[in-house]
């Protein structure tokens, strides 16, 4: 399945572009992006929100809740950062826009939530952690299961996950606490294609 993904890293033009939203016009953008699956056939859309400011998180969240309300069948899901703890989220941005990401009927908009427990300067033992209690407290807040929860993988990682034994020791762990992967390639789309380390994560996931 193929989504279409939006917004990005704080500071770059498509990370800034959440700035757009408020009250008048989030109705639009969620019927434009409805539009767009359908014109492109796509399946659905990613919402990559990485400002630390709630308010247009807020935004976000409510239209990806207008989303899911004009468009059941279309897949959802959402990027959030990695830290996490008994207590929630370390980014309040994180809590907003899960908040406000509820259908008409008041049920999370969101189908699946990608932890970018990637490139974070933190040792697996600490992103373990994060994992774990974004489980309980998605599961708590949200009704998530684990299914729902990916985490975050990037093989080229030199901190997290380096494909030197920690990558499979990361990757047993997703699987053994029924997380997805989800596989972000700094190095570029050629450097995931030439080592397909889809195909790596995978096996590794699979075995």
């Amino acid at each position: 399945s193929v989504k279409l993904s939006i917004g990005g890293q704080a500071g770059t033009t498509f990370g800034n572009s959440w700035n757009v939203l408020n009250s008048d016009n989030v109705d639009s953008f969620a019927q434009a992006l409805v539009d767009l699956c359908r014109t492109t056939g796509a399946d659905g859309a990613d919402f990559d929100y990485e400002m630390d400011d709630t308010t247009p998180a807020s935004f976000a969240g409510t239209m990806a809740g207008k989303f899911k309300d004009l468009a059941p069948d279309l897949a959802t899901s959402c990027c959030v950062f990695g830290g996490c703890d008994a207590s929630g989220p370390w980014h309040a941005c994180n809590t907003s826009f899960l908040a406000t990401a509820v259908t008409s009927q008041n049920w999370c908009a969101i189908d699946r939530v990608y932890v970018m427990t990637y490139w974070d300067y933190c040792p697996l033992s600490q992103n373990e952690g994060f994992m774990t209690s974004w489980n309980t407290w998605l599961a708590q807040q949200h009704g998530f299961t684990p299914a729902r929860i990916s985490a975050g993988v990037d093989p080229t990682d030199p901190t997290t996950s380096p494909n030197d034994g920690s990558l499979n020791t990361w990757i047993d762990f997703a699987s053994q606490n029924s997380f997805s992967t989800a596989i972000w390639d700094q190095e570029g789309v050629d450097n995931y294609v030439a080592n397909s380390w889809g195909t790596v994560v995978r096996n590794i996931y699979q075995d």
